[in-house]
């Protein structure tokens, strides 16, 4: 059951429904102590403090980066040969929402998006990663709501769902909890577990309410709704310890389907069959080729330019077929490069082509092709648009109206999330006036307020590249001119390592980033970050310089990243209670 500080979400389910008259508590058994105190599943598996840079939580989220160029040396992590393992303190985490709706789909069957109703999830970097703030009464009374509502709903599947007819008898009902608590645990279920969960299916009295009880009752465990990662001995360690079978499969299935493993990752869990090189090679492979990949690789790249259905804002609600059409493009386009495509970065920010569809056509001034499916590949104006970043997703999302423009919010975007430099937020005595537009003048002349002043350290490193986005408007379109006058689009990347200098426009900034090893060196510790729902810690610094050196080896080929980062120590350990500092 879901728990709450000390109070037990679950008592006798649907009670007055079934008629019941006696308490049947599902309790979470001992022998699986995810280490939290009180028998609380709230915020971490035995652990306190800080999970990294940037894992200060406020209001959901945490900054949005810590740098990545101070990779220690390879003499550095030689030295490190032989010594104890290092690997970063992971928190307990409660399934992201999207994780949440793809688990119930390949469980049960569920379409759609039950988990719209439940509390936003946290984000960790642009991330969404359950791991920091506590569990409140209101997200324990929207998870029993969600329970009870799929629940029900199954039931008029439960003979696609069970293994047998329940009505068969006793032999039947061990079978169904067993089988299915498996995969719904993610682990083969305990002796005491089952006889729980057996006795609570007699309390429904016919194999409609039992079947529902039971159902109701392991959709609020927390060996459901938590990646409770712990290692073999069950209990938190301070000292990293490699993942069982099973902890593996599901941390694996989870990163490249967004969702819970399969038969298949089951069958390798139950004969310990993960724990070589080459197994685990070619599970990243049959993984990225299946059909579920298509739901985590766009999840990332949507996640990491921050956009998101939600932060369409006004769009999604005065156009929505507008911002589907947006949110599609984006997916359709990382999922081509990604898993069909040449699997390169550089691809993300300079391919011609992309796979626009209803109004786009008409915001990017093309005409659709005879016999033209969503879905189907366009070449673009390569002189207006190319890679993700003049796609009107990434335009609109990080546009502000004429008053304050785009510029800040487009160019710290590019600073934080392409090049992991954080920038710190402005002081609290600062007003943040917006600078209203005046005939004759474009938002360079505008912005030219942020030159001087106690600002302009941090807007030096934010404008002069939001102002090579604009070209274009509110919407994405391309312009030439903004109030009348003629639109300055050249900008310049100050103290950005191998990126520093002057650029024009937003396709030569794109070819910018696809050259670039900082930008390189940031996309591999970002999918560390999705990987595995934390921020980086000093002890991640080889197994993150590893990742660096190995993409740069495959021409930054990104399913090669893939396939590094899931053989890394940090990947494959868990380290779940023990102090460490921020990355510098």
């Amino acid at each position: 059951m879901l728990v709450h500080g000390s109070r037990p979400l679950l008592g006798c389910i649907l009670a007055t429904a079934l008629g019941c008259t006696g308490t049947v508590t599902v309790p979470a058994p001992v022998q699986r102590d995810t280490g939290s105190s009180g028998g609380t599943t709230s915020n971490a598996a035995g652990t306190s403090g800080s999970s990294g840079a940037g894992a200060k939580s406020s209001g959901g989220s945490t900054s949005g980066s810590s740098g990545t160029t101070n990779d220690p040396t390879a003499e550095a992590c030689a030295k490190q040969t032989g010594a104890a393992l290092k690997v970063g303190r992971s928190r307990l985490s409660r399934l992201t929402r999207t994780q949440l709706d793809h688990t119930l789909r390949d469980l049960l069957g569920v379409a759609g998006s039950p988990s719209s109703a439940l509390t936003p999830d946290e984000t960790v970097g642009p991330f969404a990663s359950n791991a920091l703030a506590v569990v409140t009464d209101l997200i324990v009374e929207q998870h029993q709501e969600l329970a009870a509502k799929v629940a029900l709903d199954a039931q008029s599947r439960r003979a696609k769902i069970t293994p047998c007819d329940l009505a068969s008898g006793d032999a039947c009902v061990k079978t169904f909890i067993t089988t299915f608590g498996a995969k719904a645990y993610r682990r083969p279920l305990l002796d005491d577990e089952i006889a729980a969960y057996t006795a609570l299916y007699g309390v429904g009295g016919t194999p409609d309410d039992g079947f529902r009880l039971v159902l109701e009752a392991m959709l609020q465990s927390p060996f459901f709704l938590y990646h409770a990662d712990v290692g073999p001995t069950g209990t938190p360690s301070a000292m990293p310890v490699s993942l069982t079978s099973y902890e593996l499969a599901s941390r694996l299935s989870y990163f490249i389907w967004d969702s819970m493993p399969d038969q298949a990752l089951f069958d390798l869990a139950a004969k310990d069959g993960l724990d070589d090189d080459a197994t685990l090679r070619d599970q990243v492979t049959r993984m990225l080729a299946d059909p579920r990949a298509k739901d985590a690789v766009p999840l990332f790249h949507l996640q990491w330019l921050d956009i998101s259905a939600a932060q369409l804002g006004s769009l999604a609600s005065a156009q929505p077929a507008l911002a589907e059409a947006m949110l599609a493009e984006a997916s359709d386009f990382s999922n081509h490069v990604i898993l069909a495509g040449d699997g390169r970065l550089s691809t993300l920010f300079t391919a011609p082509y992309s796979y626009p569809r209803g109004a786009l056509f008409d915001i990017y001034g093309l005409s659709k092709p005879a016999s033209f499916t969503d879905g189907t590949q366009v070449m673009l104006d390569g002189t207006e648009r190319a890679g993700l970043l003049t796609q009107a997703g990434f335009l609109v999302k990080h546009y502000r109206g004429d008053q304050e423009g785009s510029v800040v919010h487009r160019g710290i975007t590019i600073r934080e999330n392409l090049l992991c430099t954080p920038i710190d937020p402005p002081p609290a005595n600062v007003m943040a006036t917006p600078l209203p537009p005046v005939a004759g003048t474009t938002a360079r002349d505008r912005f030219a307020a942020h030159e001087t002043g106690s600002c302009a350290g941090c807007h030096t490193q934010m404008d002069p590249i939001g102002l090579a986005f604009e070209n274009y408007d509110g919407l994405g379109r391309y312009r030439t001119t903004d109030g009348g006058v003629t639109i300055d689009a050249s900008g310049e990347i100050v103290d950005g390592g191998d990126l520093t200098g002057s650029f024009t426009g937003v396709v030569e900034l794109g070819q910018k980033l696809a050259q670039s090893r900082t930008v390189a060196d940031c996309a591999a510790t970002q999918w560390f970050r999705f990987a595995l729902g934390r921020i980086e810690a000093p002890d991640d610094a080889c197994t993150l310089k590893a990742l660096h050196d190995g993409f740069a080896a495959s021409g930054y080929d990104v399913r090669a990243l893939i396939t590094t980062l899931v053989l890394s120590d940090a990947f494959r350990h868990v380290r779940a209670i023990g102090t460490q500092e921020d990355m510098p």
